[in-house]
């Protein structure tokens, strides 16, 4: 079984594992992908206000500890985890959700960060403006 990018839209992370969890027979291997953040938080709170400010669906993206911690609460045996830095070109990303473009604007106002978020994201800016920035993923390996 297979969960990309999407738990970080889930109001109850826990019990989205825990339903993958009862579903799945024993030995079954699940594939987990989804965006994460930072344990610094300041630079948590960054990321999740700027992802709910271009998708109001985004309820949270949490850290790699908490998302391991469910799954292994949930029964599951976590064989592999890594994090994997994703670049993200602004244009595209705000397209993908139609954003008007007084919400394109207030968008890229959020990218006046604070401080360590512009290496930590890997900001590229090009005349003052954001252009491009790097995700965070958490990829996972895990058997029931």
């Amino acid at each position: 079984m297979s969960c990309r990018i999407a738990a970080h839209h889930s109001p109850a992370p826990t019990a989205f594992v825990d339903e993958v969890a009862r579903v799945l027979e024993p030995g079954v291997t699940l594939a987990f992908e989804d965006n994460v953040s930072p344990a610094d938080d300041d630079l948590d709170a960054f990321l999740n206000d700027v992802e709910r400010l271009r998708d109001p669906t985004h309820v949270r993206s949490h850290a790699v500890a908490d998302c391991i911690e469910w799954l292994e609460g949930a029964g599951f045996t976590v064989e592999t985890a890594s994090v994997a830095s994703k670049r993200i070109a602004f244009g595209e990303w705000v397209a993908n959700v139609d954003a008007s473009a007084e919400r394109r604007e207030r968008i890229a106002a959020a990218f006046e960060a604070p401080p360590g978020a512009a290496e930590r994201f890997e900001f590229a800016r090009e005349g003052g403006r954001i252009e491009s920035f790097a995700n965070l993923k958490l990829l996972v390996k895990a058997t029931r």
